[in-house]
């Protein structure tokens, strides 16, 4: 498995989806910093430290640079520790906004502060479990309200102190709140519908093992028609075994043994090259010559991962981009990880081959280690490791 735990989290149980979605997660990176933005210059006449207010602008963009960075797809996944980095970028923003105003704020409904906060927290939610963010907004908005308490004494407002501290701190409840809440409600329906996948999923699995075992037989089937039964019946047409039919038997069980053992010693990967018909090799190349795995290390990942490098193989195989005879499959043991290596050449351009694959990278990312994209030459290569179980 990754070395990153397997959380609750949208991105990890679904990360196609959450990829879909990032352009919400840059929007409302983008939107909280235009908003701090277009607020200090309205209340520039407020600021009493004009150095500490652009200070906080700024705090708040190495935040939002943060989020939008940490939650790309090539860099998954969006742990804990990324998430604490912009949180607190955003609240350190929030203080020395405040700070910048002090003694000169007399509204601290129109602070721009909590709306930032509020904003990234409800960014987290495709990124962090339900649980987490809750707590952190929870804490936030506990930060947020004492720094609308000490700013009591100086506001302008007639109102009574509790309602002011509720004005200041709901932009970072409500937001924890509906961050947590769509959070939660998405990963349990990801879940529900995993579940049911599962299910229909053996069910399948039964119907292809009863195709397998009629494929199989009917392949034995056709030997026997195409060499056993022709060379019996000869025989017995000539009611006499000479030395050549002795020579032609073993030579027919050879063949038929030698067939049996290299269907037997097939992986499950090398059995996946050879379904779509030997594409992406010259003709005559074996599976054997697409597929290196001399450790026989393919059996050890489990079905996540299995699934993974399922999913990249057929679509590398089936793009009419893969320049034939490039494909390479290579995978090793080390101590007790195992290391993956996927390299084909596509006829694009390095930038559209990267993105072309930019998915499945999201993907590998929850389901292996150390996962890497390279250039070698004119190869794109793909590398990653996983645990040997």
């Amino acid at each position: 498995m990754s070395s990153h735990p397997h959380e609750s989290t949208a991105q990890q149980l679904d990360p196609l989806g959450t990829l879909s979605g990032r352009r919400l997660t840059i929007v409302g990176a983008a939107l909280a910093l235009l908003y701090a933005v277009v607020a200090t210059a309205r209340d520039f006449d407020d600021i009493a430290r004009p150095a500490v207010a652009i200070t906080a602008v700024v705090v708040l963009a190495a935040g939002c640079v943060g989020l939008v960075v940490g939650s790309d797809p090539r860099v998954a996944p969006f742990t804990r520790r990324r998430m604490l980095l912009v949180l607190t970028s955003g609240l350190v923003a929030a203080v020395l906004s405040a700070y910048s105003t002090w003694r000169q704020n007399e509204f601290v409904r129109d602070d721009w502060g909590p709306v930032a906060v509020g904003v990234l927290l409800l960014a987290f939610a495709p990124f962090r479990p339900w649980g987490e963010i809750l707590r952190w907004g929870l804490g936030a908005s506990g930060i947020v309200a004492a720094l609308a308490v000490v700013q009591l004494p100086y506001l302008v407002s007639v109102a009574p102190p509790f309602v002011l501290v509720s004005a200041a701190v709901a932009p970072v409840l409500g937001m924890t709140v509906a961050s947590a809440t769509f959070c939660r409600v998405l990963v349990g329906s990801v879940v529900e519908w995993d579940s049911r996948a599962a299910r229909a999923r053996e069910v399948d699995v039964g119907r292809v093992r009863e195709g397998m075992a009629r494929s199989v037989q009917q392949d034995r089937v056709t030997i026997l028609n195409r060499d056993v039964i022709p060379f019996l019946t000869e025989v017995l047409d000539r009611d006499a075994i000479t030395e050549e039919d002795h020579d032609r038997a073993r030579s027919i069980s050879d063949s038929i043994r030698g067939v049996m053992i290299s269907e037997a010693g097939r992986s499950w990967l090398e059995e996946l090259v050879l379904q779509h018909g030997r594409q992406g090799m010259p003709a005559g190349v074996p599976p054997g010559g697409v597929v290196s795995d001399p450790d026989r290390v393919a059996e050890f990942m489990d079905a996540e991962q299995r699934s993974a490098l399922r999913a990249l193989i057929d679509d590398l195989l089936r793009t009419p981009v893969l320049e034939l005879g490039t494909i390479g499959i290579r995978l090793a043991a080390r101590g007790s990880q195992c290391d993956v290596e996927v390299s084909a050449v596509l006829q694009m351009a390095p930038g559209r081959a990267r993105s072309r694959i930019s998915p499945y990278v999201a993907v590998f990312r929850t389901a292996f280690d150390d996962v890497r994209v390279e250039r070698r030459g004119p190869a794109l290569v793909l590398r990653f490791s996983y645990a040997r179980r």
